[in-house]
């Protein structure tokens, strides 16, 4: 296996041999003095300071050294960021894909290496190394106040005399790994928009290629770190549901620096493309860890809410006999809902894209379908302030864009790795770049008040004839969320 590696990165590299020293971008590395004017001064650009010491050259050719050392029987006793650090004569003990690797979380400096590119190159490893451990930090804060707040969001958002949270962490695993990508996505997305990158389409595209790489291995580790729903301890207590779910997500965190720096063929393709260009030199400072903390519980809260209110226990008055959440579409943004609540409607209304949409949930009271403000599901709850400062109008923007790519439909399932930024199919540059607005990533019933109507007068009539157990519900409130005939010119079908 080990000659193997050595054999593809050297394949990789055609044009460079281990003993090579004429660099394809006309800069000796080794000829590079650390008095050099774009070296000393840390307020020129990274791209340009990487570019002045020759540092992708000095990379790629550490890189086939590595490849030769992997065939070696000497290979193994260093670890990949090691044999880097061993390379230019710096620091031993570099292991950067420890999270709690002392060496790696701090900075050389330009006298500490053999040529000033090393110091370029270890600096980006341990950039990358800090913003990880930034990550994971933020994770525990996470898990530690959603722990801390489960008690209040029961009683806010699910009501009842006694709270059911049994099965929660079962419906949270089936997005676990999206959970993940996004949260990946949201780091990436504030780095590439925080950092000057060079001032030309063909740099950014590469920097967004590299960022999309990383992303798509924090996707790829969340599927393999999906949490353990077994134990009814576990599934009837959502403190403890939550903390097997941080803990899956801290464990996914650890393994992509861990993978990161592996030194195996595809994550050495991964972690030269991070490092390139001085990419990496700036990603630390801008992943604060008061954003994420917020940012990972926004995309647990996005997820929990809907589960949160269809688990609510408390009882109705009226068919169906339980709370249906659901976002109601109306396709004049200006028009007057007679059928919502008058003191309610603005804080239920979101308006979007020409358009109008209530959160809430209907029942028929005699002769009519109301509907009414999900528990804690109003804009003075969701504004944006409190519980990691998801709105409605996220989860409104969400599912309506979801519903709008699956062709007037619900049932969309986001693709792994997706680009899709709206209904339109319109691509962004970053994978889930949106965050909690991905189209489809919110999961809540959406479809036409006509269409409610439908779906509820048949299900109440088949109930009242006795065919249908109060138990199922299926299909209630939207079916599949599909437009009457006579609604498809009023939302561009």
């Amino acid at each position: 296996m080990k000659a193997f590696i050595a054999l593809f990165i050297l394949n990789s590299f055609p044009q460079i041999s281990a003993d090579d020293s004429n660099p394809f971008d006309g800069v000796d590395p080794a000829t590079i003095k650390c008095d050099e004017k774009l070296l000393t001064d840390a307020g020129v650009p990274s791209a340009d300071r990487w570019a002045a010491a020759g540092a992708e050259w000095a990379l790629e050719v550490t890189n086939v050294n590595w490849g030769w050392y992997q065939g070696t029987s000497d290979a193994g006793r260093l670890a990949y960021s090691e044999f880097v650090s061993n390379s230019f004569n710096a620091k031993e003990m570099m292991l950067c894909q420890n999270m709690g690797d002392g060496p790696c979380m701090d900075t050389v400096t330009c006298n500490e290496v053999n040529q000033p590119a090393g110091y370029l190159i270890l600096n980006s490893f341990a950039m990358l190394h800090m913003m990880h451990r930034n990550i994971w930090e933020s994770l525990e804060s996470a898990m530690n106040k959603m722990q801390n707040s489960m008690s209040l969001f029961q009683t806010t958002f699910s009501p009842a005399a006694t709270p059911k949270s049994s099965g929660w962490l079962t419906d949270m695993i089936t997005v676990f790994q999206f959970v993940v990508g996004i949260g990946s996505a949201f780091t990436w997305n504030i780095v590439l928009k925080d950092i000057e990158l060079i001032a030309n389409a063909g740099a950014h595209a590469f920097a967004q290629e590299a960022a999309n790489g990383a992303i798509g291995m924090a996707f790829t580790l969340g599927k393999s770190h999906l949490p353990s729903a077994t134990g009814t301890d576990i599934q009837n207590d959502l403190t403890l549901a939550m903390g097997v779910l941080f803990d899956s997500w801290i464990e996914a965190e650890t393994d992509i620096l861990t993978q990161l720096f592996s030194g195996t063929n595809e994550d050495l393709v991964i972690l030269q493309g991070l490092v390139n260009d001085g990419l990496a030199l700036d990603t630390a400072r801008h992943i604060k860890t008061d954003t994420f903390t917020e940012e990972a519980q926004k995309i647990v809260y996005s997820q929990l809410l809907p589960i949160a209110w269809r688990s609510s226990g408390k009882q109705l008055n009226a068919f169906p006999g339980m709370m249906m959440p659901m976002i109601m579409m109306v396709a004049d943004g200006n028009a007057v809902v007679d059928l919502v609540p008058k003191d309610d409607a603005g804080k239920m209304s979101v308006s979007y894209d020409g358009h109008k949409f209530f959160v809430g949930y209907p029942i028929k009271n005699s002769e009519t379908v109301q509907f009414y403000p999900l528990p804690g599901g109003t804009t003075d709850e969701l504004d944006g302030t409190k519980w990691g400062g998801i709105t409605i109008e996220d989860m409104v923007i969400s599912a309506y864009e979801g519903w709008r790519l699956n062709g007037g439909k619900m049932g969309y399932e986001i693709p792994e790795n997706s680009k899709i930024i709206d209904g339109a199919g319109t691509e962004g540059g970053l994978i889930f770049e949106n965050g909690v607005r991905t189209p489809g990533f919110v999961k809540l019933p959406i479809c036409t008040w006509a269409k409610v109507q439908s779906v509820t007068w048949e299900y109440y009539q088949t109930h009242m004839m006795g065919l249908l157990p109060d138990d199922v519900k299926e299909g209630l409130p939207c079916g599949d969320g599909s437009l009457m005939e006579d609604e498809m010119g009023d939302w561009g079908f």
